[in-house]
Order: C-alpha cells, then sequence, then structure tokens
C-alpha cells in the first residue's frame, strides 16, 4: 500500500538537497568536521566527547542523501512485493 505521505517527505527532502544552499551547508560541515576532528585542538576528555557528539551530527547529515535512497529502494521493494 502507498504510503503518500513518506513519498512527499522524500520528495520534499530531495528538492531541499538539490539547492546551493545545501550543497554550500554540505561543504560547510565538511570543512568543520576537519576542524572538530583535529587532536591538538582536543584540550580535556569532555572535549573529546563534545566533539564526537558533534562528528556523529555531521556525519547524520552529510550521509542523509544516502538514508534516503536506502529507505525509498526498501519501500520500492516492499510496493514491488505486494504487486507480486
Amino acid at each position: 500500500m502507498r504510503d503518500v505521505e513518506l513519498e512527499a517527505y522524500w520528495s520534499d527532502i530531495r528538492a531541499m538537497m538539490e539547492t546551493d544552499g545545501w550543497r554550500r551547508h554540505c561543504e560547510e560541515l565538511t570543512t568543520q568536521a576537519t576542524i572538530i576532528n583535529s587532536v591538538e585542538a582536543t584540550q580535556s576528555a569532555d572535549d573529546m566527547w563534545i566533539r564526537k557528539g558533534q562528528l556523529s551530527v555531521i556525519a547524520t547529515i552529510l550521509n542523509l542523501e544516502a538514508t534516503v535512497n536506502a529507505g525509498e529502494e526498501a519501500y520500492q521493494a516492499e510496493l514491488q512485493g505486494e504487486d507480486d
């Protein structure tokens, strides 16, 4: 059974990722990830954990396209399974 709301969500996400603003944002996050991932700039164990969390959030954002692709592929496979 088609999920119209889920399909609209993916469409909106794809439209967002096609903008110049999204590409610039991802470029900035990639640059920041390099800076945040610096051992030299880490001043304490607490700072290391904060940086780890920041890198995790950045990775989630930068991997959004792959996540959406995987979700769409699974959804399409499920739909095809229903048609068979």
